[in-house]
């Protein structure tokens, strides 16, 4: 009786030992896969934490390319509306010339034509500047040009005909060709970056 007692709680003993040691393997285990899913779910958050912070400055960097954009749509609206002032400041300029200055000027296109027929025809708003009969004697040091028996209407300046071809020299005509050729080199000129 006491060995079948002694073998029981051998046998007893042995189980209860195994039963602890595969309490402990399995707590190892556990503990050991608890720790495997910590790892990767902290390594899945930080990835997941680097992607938010990639779409965030890929937001960021759109909304200042926005700006930016806005920015130099503004500073071009800007300075093309100091340009347009400016041009425009400058045929009001042209228009209200004095006589002297409307002579020098016709004088001075004239030279350019040197015995070419020509008809020349004077914008209202020059043509009422002359006095009776001063723009006849002015035109006599040109015979090669005579002068249109009409004017162009609201305008300053004047047009020289050449058979069928018309040299503008309308001030609102000149004022624009200047504008068309070189509005972008001047923009250059005047408003360099901030780089510089």
């Amino acid at each position: 009786m006491e060995f079948e007692s002694h073998l029981r709680d051998s046998v007893l003993e042995q189980a209860h030992e195994n039963g602890r040691q595969l309490l402990a393997d399995a707590k190892e285990s556990i503990e050991h896969e608890a720790k495997e899913q910590e790892a990767q779910l902290k390594q899945e958050k930080l990835q997941q934490r680097e992607q938010e912070i990639k779409a965030i400055n890929r937001q960021v960097q759109r909304e200042v390319q926005q700006l930016e954009n806005k920015k130099r749509q503004s500073t071009l609206a800007t300075k093309q509306g100091i340009l347009k002032e400016l041009f425009a400041g400058a045929y009001e300029q042209m228009t209200a010339w004095s006589i002297e200055q409307e002579q020098a000027f016709l004088e001075q296109v004239l030279k350019k034509y040197p015995q070419e027929e020509l008809v020349l025809t004077v914008g209202s708003r020059t043509l009422v500047k002359y006095s009776a009969g001063q723009l006849e004697r002015l035109l006599e040091h040109y015979p090669h040009v005579k002068l249109a028996s009409s004017s162009v209407s609201g305008e300053a300046g004047f047009l020289l005909s050449r058979g069928n071809i018309d040299d503008n020299y309308l001030y609102r005509n000149l004022v624009d060709s200047l504008w068309q050729e070189e509005s972008y080199q001047l923009a250059q000129t005047i408003f360099q970056d901030e780089a510089d």
